[in-house]
């Protein structure tokens, strides 16, 4: 694909805007959390009982035991007890800054980072631990599993401070299980352009890892031309190129590749049981961010 230069300058997310994120998140989730049932739980506090959080509306289901008729008549809805052990749990969120995620004159990288800002603040709002991983053919970056909003302001640095590569740097989803501990749950951010769709990395995260949730970026401006007539495509990691003779088929053939690629990856996470959602630089993080969690929601109604 062609390769543009690299806008550095990331527009961050507005944290009023994350604050509203989150308050829908926990909306549509109905306090449930975001992982499976049955993964093991972080243990906030050694001892006997459970560390009181907060408080969420009554679902169906929920041990009346739990209810708190105090909070209820305050808010005039049923409030239920939820503890730590019940909401939180330690998610590690890898982002991928090879080379390819530099085209599109950025775009990618921007939305990339949005996306992770955004998950982490969600995740974080919760009562989670999250760490952050930047990744490329090696671990390029790491921001430790941490709380709390300070914490956020941590991975927030972490992320900015390492843009893509300008090039080489071969995407290897599998340099993410030296940081991960078992059961921690996984949200992968990534253009995902290996000839696999990194099903390969997927699988060996999925062995070692808790639930996976997959961020594919992509973008318009990677089927853009630079005009009809002899033309030469560099592969932005390996430095390949490629001639070719560029008009509206060329870029007509490109896309659908890239849905033919995107749709092997689809029936992939369908069957491994992985959370995928396509994200477009087109679109706002927002609209990523909550489709995403509309459809969990989907799957715990």
């Amino acid at each position: 694909m062609a390769r543009e230069r690299l806008n550095t300058t990331v527009t961050q997310p507005d944290e009023a805007e994350l604050a509203a994120v989150a308050r829908v998140a926990e909306r549509l989730l109905a306090g449930r959390p975001l992982y499976d049932p049955g993964l093991r739980l972080v243990q906030r506090r050694a001892g006997a009982g459970l560390e009181f959080l907060d408080y969420r509306s009554y679902v169906a289901g929920d041990d009346l035991r739990s209810i708190d008729w105090r909070a209820t008549s305050r808010s005039r809805r049923i409030q239920v007890r939820r503890f730590h052990e019940e909401a939180a749990a330690d998610w590690m969120i890898c982002v991928d800054r090879s080379a390819s995620m530099a085209t599109s004159g950025g775009d990618k990288w921007q939305l990339a980072v949005q996306l992770a800002a955004a998950m982490a603040y969600v995740l974080l709002s919760s009562s989670n631990r999250v760490g952050l991983a930047l990744f490329s053919d090696s671990v390029d970056g790491i921001c430790p599993l941490g709380r709390g909003h300070r914490h956020y302001a941590n991975a927030l640095e972490t992320l900015v401070a390492q843009p893509p590569r300008d090039a080489g740097g071969a995407s290897n989803l599998t340099v993410c299980t030296r940081v991960t501990r078992p059961g921690t749950s996984v949200i992968v951010i990534s253009d995902l352009l290996t000839a696999d769709g990194m099903q390969a990395g997927l699988a060996r995260l999925k062995r070692t890892a808790g639930p996976l949730h997959v961020f594919q970026v992509n973008s318009e401006r990677d089927f853009a031309l630079a005009g009809d007539g002899p033309l030469t495509l560099v592969d932005a990691e390996s430095g390949q190129q490629l001639a070719v003779l560029a008009d509206s088929s060329l870029t007509a053939e490109a896309r659908a590749a890239w849905a033919q690629h995107h749709s092997a990856l689809a029936a992939y996470c369908a069957r491994a049981n992985i959370h995928l959602t396509a994200a477009r630089t087109e679109q706002s993080w927002k609209t990523a961010v909550l489709g995403h969690l509309k459809r969990l929601a989907g799957r715990h109604a």
